[in-house]
């Protein structure tokens, strides 16, 4: 049986300076997967004289490096968790923040207006 993943809107915010780890550690706090300061060792990759790790619920209460340039997401859970920004690019495109009816930036999708189909009446190809 195949799967496709439902479209689900994220947040999450790049680490590409020191600056984006502390904006990371602030929009994190108060969740059970926050991101933290931890001292930087050789192992951890390059990093901006800090490494960035992020709580994670996978991790069994350990944590995750965030590298410079891996994203942090904000699951639909409330949850976080770092992504590679490979992966990020072949998974999620920008969303407008308006509604289908609204005005957008360009560059971004527009969100799908109300359907008359359920989702198992797509046009999916058949298998």
């Amino acid at each position: 049986m195949k799967f496709r993943k439902k479209p689900v809107v994220i947040e999450a915010l790049q680490y590409t300076s020191k600056e984006d780890g502390l904006r990371i550690i602030a929009w994190t706090q108060g969740t059970t997967t926050p991101a933290f300061l931890a001292d930087h060792v050789p192992s951890d990759g390059a990093g901006f004289g800090m490494t960035l790790r992020v709580r994670t619920l996978e991790s069994g209460g350990g944590s995750h490096v965030v590298a410079p340039g891996d994203w942090v997401i904000r699951g639909v859970s409330g949850e976080h968790y770092p992504c590679k920004p490979d992966i990020f690019q072949a998974t999620y495109e920008p969303v407008c923040d308006g509604t289908y009816t609204g005005d957008h930036e360009s560059g971004c999708v527009v969100p799908a207006g109300p359907s008359t189909k359920r989702p198992c009446e797509t046009d999916l190809p058949t298998l």
